[in-house]
């Protein structure tokens, strides 16, 4: 694991304890982490890749975020 991706792991790992603390319902929680999930990844993936294979990433990810309506 690099470094960015262990960023995104604390990251994810703080907002699931200030979710706990805020005491929002456990399935509100996991579905705003699983969508901060999709944009860290989308994210790392274009950060990772050169501008063209990038473009190609945005496109692919984008549809996904936006059918889990």
């Amino acid at each position: 694991m690099g470094g960015v991706e262990a960023v995104v792991v604390i990251v994810v790992l703080l907002l699931a304890a200030a979710l706990h603390v805020t005491g929002l319902p456990p399935g509100e929680a996991l579905q705003l982490l699983a969508r901060a999930g999709l944009v860290a990844v989308g994210v790392v993936a274009l950060s990772a890749a050169g501008p063209s294979q990038a473009v190609r990433s945005a496109l692919r990810v984008v549809p996904a975020t936006t059918s889990q309506t």
